[in-house]
């Protein structure tokens, strides 16, 4: 039933107003050059205004259309954003483009620029698999102070003196992977922890998000959450390269490219790196060695 899953018991008929007059202004106030804000544009605007669902609110407008005919608010929204229309919209943004120049250049409001970024955004950041390892470290005391202690405390583990021994024949575009220092134990120990602990952050807002009242605010605190744990996993990447190339070059076999083998060995370095529990006292190395070996044996014989 729509009435009660918008929950209109607990609206009255003064909100119920309210809601009409807003539309109405809304409505009027439109730029003379912007097309109309769409049905779902308008009735998502309110929603947030009002602290209401969004099928409350349109609910509450076709209803109010029905009963007043003569004053009917509908009949003046545009045309809903066709789904090629929003991707859009969500290019020319990231692209640097301003909501008023996409809104007159695709024919819509600038609200619904505005919901289209905003829904294309969302999708980014809650498709992405949130894995992690919880530790008692991540819910005793000052969380983020103990973990800046722990990342402190390996910068200080002296680096051993390393000369990177460079494979004869390696082409040199690899050759500078050999040049990025390895992680010491403490270091790489930190790192994951820190990984980890960014995950549970990432974790935790996404549990509290809600998609369907998200304001600019909500969804700026999650790319910004998983900006950070892609950084961390790009390092941890990083440092261990060098080590899909050994591993790669000891499967390598007539017939097949070395690229072809180091390319399918960082998929398998970057699920390494999502799933390595530092809780085990194993060196990342190792962890990563056997799933690389496992996942040749895997592949090899079908490249």
């Amino acid at each position: 039933d729509v009435e009660d899953s918008a929950n209109l018991s607990a609206m009255d008929e003064s909100e119920q107003r309210e809601i009409v007059r807003a539309a109405r202004q809304l409505l009027d106030r439109r730029s003379k050059r912007e097309a109309p804000i769409s049905e779902q544009g308008l009735a998502y605007r309110l929603a947030r205004r009002f602290d209401r669902s969004v099928l409350a609110i349109t609910h509450t407008l076709r209803r109010h259309d029905a009963f007043n005919p003569l004053y009917a608010l509908l009949i003046h929204v545009g045309a809903p954003v066709s789904p090629s229309a929003a991707q859009k919209c969500a290019r020319l943004w990231r692209r640097g483009r301003s909501f008023r120049s996409i809104a007159l250049r695709l024919d819509v409001s600038r609200f619904d620029v505005y919901l289209s970024v905003m829904r294309e955004r969302i999708a980014r950041v809650t498709a992405r698999k949130v894995r992690f390892h919880d530790s008692p470290l991540f819910h005793d005391g000052d969380v983020d102070a103990q973990m800046d202690e722990v990342v402190s405390a390996s910068e200080h583990e002296l680096r051993p003196t390393e000369t990177p021994r460079i494979p004869r024949g390696l082409p040199a575009y690899l050759q500078d992977l050999y040049r990025t220092p390895l992680l010491t134990p403490a270091r790489e120990r930190a790192q994951f922890l820190l990984f980890n602990y960014r995950k549970l952050e990432l974790h935790t807002a996404r549990r509290r998000f809600d998609p369907e009242r998200a304001c600019k605010r909500d969804v700026d605190q999650l790319e910004q959450l998983s900006k950070r744990v892609t950084e961390i996993k790009n390092k941890l990447v990083s440092a261990n390269l060098r080590l899909v190339v050994s591993v790669a070059r000891k499967h390598l076999q007539p017939g097949l490219s070395l690229m072809e083998l180091i390319s399918e060995g960082n998929m398998v370095l970057m699920r390494a790196v999502e799933s390595f529990n530092v809780h085990r006292n194993t060196r990342f190395s190792t962890y990563a060695t056997f799933a690389l070996m496992k996942g040749y044996a895997r592949i090899v014989p079908t490249l």
